[in-house]
């Protein structure tokens, strides 16, 4: 199967990842982009050590109703001029949503303060794609909710990436976990750990790309 087309509409997924002025203590105005309809706001605080290795300390994550909105140059050139006072660096990641499935009875709650949010960006090689979904929709995905705290899990392709591109991948899936979880343990190691998964990571064009948050806050947006 050839790489499917990059989403140009429908709901997705803004990643605004930055790091601070060192003389900055107020962090980062909010995006106001009423246009692309933000239904969830979530503030984020690196906790692995990518930031170490020159990759962007903290983001925000827009889940959005409508990505057309911003995959134009318009709305990024805006944030960079409005925030180079505040932020050494500015990266835009644009992606559309494929699916998502979040654990019962969180349908409509927010994570809190202090939860876990796992980002990992994946290259399937050509002709591994519906292979690739095939894996993350009949087992990966099943058995990271078996995982103690697992809250939920979206999916998302690529549609457009601004700024650096380095830490950016065609698809990318997103987990929540309750601020004590089971992340390293046994479960979350069956996980990864499948034939199937082997197999998956064998054949990617380049290793998987792995962040962790830290969750400040997450809010719900009405407009």
């Amino acid at each position: 199967m050839a790489a499917p087309p990059s989403p140009v509409k429908g709901k997705g997924l803004l990643l605004r990842l930055y790091d601070l002025q060192s003389s900055n203590d107020k962090g980062i105005p909010e995006l106001s982009i009423p246009a692309a309809k933000v239904t969830t706001i979530t503030s984020l605080t690196s906790s692995d050590d990518k930031s170490t290795q020159g990759f962007p300390s903290a983001a925000s994550a827009y889940e959005v109703l409508h990505i057309s909105k911003l995959i134009v140059d318009d709305p990024y050139a805006e944030d960079v001029a409005a925030t180079k006072s505040f932020v050494k660096s500015l990266d835009w990641q644009v992606y559309g949503l494929i699916n998502k499935v979040v654990r019962p009875g969180l349908e409509v709650e927010v994570a809190p303060k202090g939860a876990t949010m796992v980002c990992v960006g994946i290259t399937p090689s050509e002709g591994q794609y519906q292979e690739y979904s095939d894996w993350y929709d009949s087992e990966h995905l099943g058995l990271l909710s078996k995982v103690p705290g697992w809250r939920g899990s979206a999916r998302y392709q690529l549609a457009k990436a601004f700024g650096r591109d380095d830490g950016t991948a065609p698809f990318i899936a997103v987990h929540f976990y309750d601020e004590v979880n089971g992340l390293g343990g046994k479960e979350w190691q069956e996980s990864v750990s499948t034939e199937w998964t082997k197999r998956i990571r064998e054949g990617v064009q380049k290793p998987h790309f792995r962040r962790v948050w830290t969750v400040g806050e997450q809010r719900h947006v009405t407009e």
